[in-house]
């Protein structure tokens, strides 16, 4: 962290020479993290990434760049850049603590939840975690990491899996993921902060206040926190690159160092998730459309350069492995031209957009009306009224020219969601995964929230205060709808509450002039406070490595079990059919565990489909246990059939079966002309 942070600092002052304030930390920020990510995915092209290798890199680029890249002389800031003609005052700062506090809280609460369990959401046992673990086992990030066959998850763009496997790694196991989404939600408030300061008054303050009430307090969010999922990432990303677009207009700053900053958070959003493609692509164009006439072509190339170096990684590597970089458009004809790559079943649930039941009223009152209720609480039609008002005044009634340009990066995510083939999922008439779903609108949100601040300035004090208080009452509603919070919860909300409230003071009160103790004091102070955090941060650790997995109770009952068995044996490779595999990796992340599938032309993977072939693939594999189970929706039988193709056989030891669950020993080959 210390050795990105300097060589992100480093390059920071020397891309944007003239930003000071919160608009340098945030240029900062995006620069470290995209110096991870691209350090990560170089060093692994050899197969070399772990934690130690992206530490030495990073510091020996950080004394490079301090040694023999120099600060470029930069132009003061103007007085709106710096803060705007005036600043909220305390009352509206404190108003949009609450929203902030709230978000903050319940982010940590959730991360909590899972120190006494491991994380247990379905996306992030099935292929976000073992990704990660795979990247970190392997050290490759150019191959192709098989899961299950479902969706083609080894093809889709690993970043923010990756930012987890170098924390993992650094770390030794993964307690540090239960936290990462909390730190992406921190970073969209600071990125937040950035657009709406410029532009004064309680712009700040609702900006901050609406994306804490999305992002943090929102249900539909909730299960972000203690995961790794990736959508907080990527509305990160995309606020931190409209900050950065913003920012570049304020400060009259035509030099190619801010495009590249917008580039390079561009590629982090469509290198983290499909969805976040055309935002991406809208975010790219934003310098070149702001630059002057002369310098447009030039500004696009450094903003495209900028996302492919960090985005573009992931999409080479499918089309030099699948021969396409989308392989899920294979079969499909582009000018006539049919497109290469694995020709399979996705699997899973049937595709369905949200637009597909636009006209469907029975739908919408059936399954959307209580999909939005679940998302955004009971008031959920004031929540998206205020989020797509702020989008439609970047877009009418702009405060600047890049706040129209982040309306249409709204725009572009919310687009994405509408027509995405997983926004509405189900059998026909039955949208099971439109609430699931609802994870695609969230950053479209979080964005017209991050535009109403600029987009009411205009309007009064008055106004500000009626929308800052809405927000207010929403989060409450929001956050406590449907939650139940014990007194860890409660803790950590009153402490964030708190530190919130003292920030707000700090600022309100322009405590920075005041009289303080001596440095001594402050420093022994800081010394001791950071003692306190690493005694209580290596005690909750130490309680996350004691219960993680140990009682599990989030799938069906055999696998439960097995998770639990997998804890308690030694080393040794696990093959197994089960989609939700990741538990079975141990506690360092360092055992292999592989679906035993069968490759196919172009990066495809598929199941097999007799007994012969099923334990020629186990014996080529050389595993050492075997586990078999049935965890998707819809399935009636008592036992895989693998289970009957391996019964019998002397080399496979029956552990136990519990339905649907049956785990095996192998102790040598399996016979394949044993089969029946």
């Amino acid at each position: 962290m210390l050795a990105a942070g300097a060589l992100g600092t480093l390059l920071a002052r020397r891309l944007v020479p003239g930003w000071t304030g919160t608009p340098l930390a945030l240029a900062a920020l995006v620069a470290s993290v995209a110096s991870v990510t691209v350090v990560a995915m170089l060093v692994g092209l050899p197969g070399l990434l772990s934690s130690w290798v992206v530490v030495l890199v990073l510091a020996l680029l950080a004394v490079a760049v301090a040694l023999l890249v120099p600060v470029p002389p930069g132009a003061e800031g103007d007085a709106e850049a710096e803060g705007g003609p005036d600043r909220a005052t305390g009352g509206q700062l404190a108003l949009a603590a609450l929203p902030v506090g709230l978000g903050l809280a319940a982010s940590l609460t959730g991360a909590w939840d899972r120190v006494g369990t491991g994380m247990t959401g379905f996306d992030s046992t099935w292929y976000h975690g073992p990704i990660a673990a795979e990247l970190a086992r392997t050290g490759e990030t150019f191959s192709l990491h098989f899961t299950t066959p479902q969706f083609l998850t080894w093809f889709y763009p690993h970043g923010s899996e990756l930012l987890h496997s170098v924390a993992g790694s650094a770390w030794g196991g993964d307690f540090p993921s239960l936290f990462l989404n909390s730190a992406f939600l921190a970073g969209s408030l600071f990125a937040a902060w950035v657009i709406a300061r410029p532009f004064g008054g309680v712009a700040g303050p609702v900006t901050v206040a609406g994306v804490a009430l999305v992002l943090g307090c929102s249900g539909a969010f909730a299960d972000q926190f203690g995961e790794a999922r990736n959508d907080l990432a990527g509305a990160f990303f995309l606020l931190a690159g409209i900050a950065a677009l913003v920012t570049r207009e304020r400060w009259s700053d035509q030099g190619l160092g801010s495009a590249l900053l917008v580039g390079l958070a561009a590629g982090m959003a469509a290198g983290t998730k499909l969805n976040f493609i055309p935002a991406a692509v809208v975010l790219v164009v934003g310098p070149a459309v702001l630059a002057a006439s002369g310098s447009r072509l030039r500004t696009l190339g450094v903003t495209v350069g900028g996302g492919l170096l960090t985005g573009g990684f992931w999409y080479l590597r499918n089309l030099v492995e699948g021969g396409n970089p989308l392989p899920w458009t294979a079969g499909d004809r582009l000018i006539g031209i049919k497109l290469p790559g694995p020709v399979q079943e996705t699997g899973g649930r049937e595709a369905g957009s949200v637009l597909d039941y636009a006209l469907d009223g029975t739908v919408i009152s059936d399954w959307f009306v209580p999909g939005l209720a679940d998302g955004f609480g009971p008031l959920w039609p004031i929540v998206l009224l205020l989020g797509l008002a702020g989008v439609a005044l970047a877009l009418f009634r702009p405060a600047s020219a890049a706040v129209r340009l982040g309306a249409v990066v709204a725009l572009a995510v919310i687009l994405a969601w509408l027509v995405g083939p997983t926004s509405a999922s189900g059998p026909a008439g039955e949208p099971l995964g439109f609430i699931s779903g609802l994870r695609y609108l969230v950053p479209g949100l979080a964005i017209g929230f991050a535009l109403l601040g600029p987009g009411i300035r205009a309007w009064g004090a008055r106004v500000g205060w009626a929308v800052l208080g809405a927000i207010a009452i929403l989060s409450l509603v929001s956050v406590f709808d449907g939650r139940t919070w014990d007194w860890v919860g409660i803790a950590i909300f009153v402490l964030v509450l708190a530190l919130t409230f003292a920030f707000v003071a700090w600022n309100a009160l322009d405590l920075r002039g005041a009289v303080w103790p001596s440095r001594g004091y402050l420093v022994a102070a800081a010394l001791a406070g950071a003692a306190v955090l690493m005694v209580v941060g290596f005690q909750v650790a130490s309680r996350y490595d004691r219960d993680r997995y140990r009682e599990p109770s989030f799938t069906v009952a055999g696998l439960d079990r097995a998770f639990a068995w997998a804890d308690s044996v030694g080393p040794g490779s696990i093959a197994t059919n089960a989609t939700r595999s990741y538990p079975f990796r141990g506690d360092d992340l360092s055992r292999r565990v592989e679906f035993p599938g069968v490759r196919t032309a172009s990066g495809g993977l598929i199941e097999a489909d007799d007994c012969r072939s099923f334990r020629r693939l186990i014996n080529a594999g050389r595993y050492r246990y075997l586990v078999l189970s049935l965890d998707r929706e819809g399935v009636a039988r008592d036992y895989p059939e693998e289970v009957a193709w391996i019964a019998g056989d002397p080399a496979a030891r029956p552990v136990f079966r519990q339905p649907p669950t049956a785990v095996f020993e192998l102790d040598g080959r399996l016979d394949p002309d044993g089969c029946r």
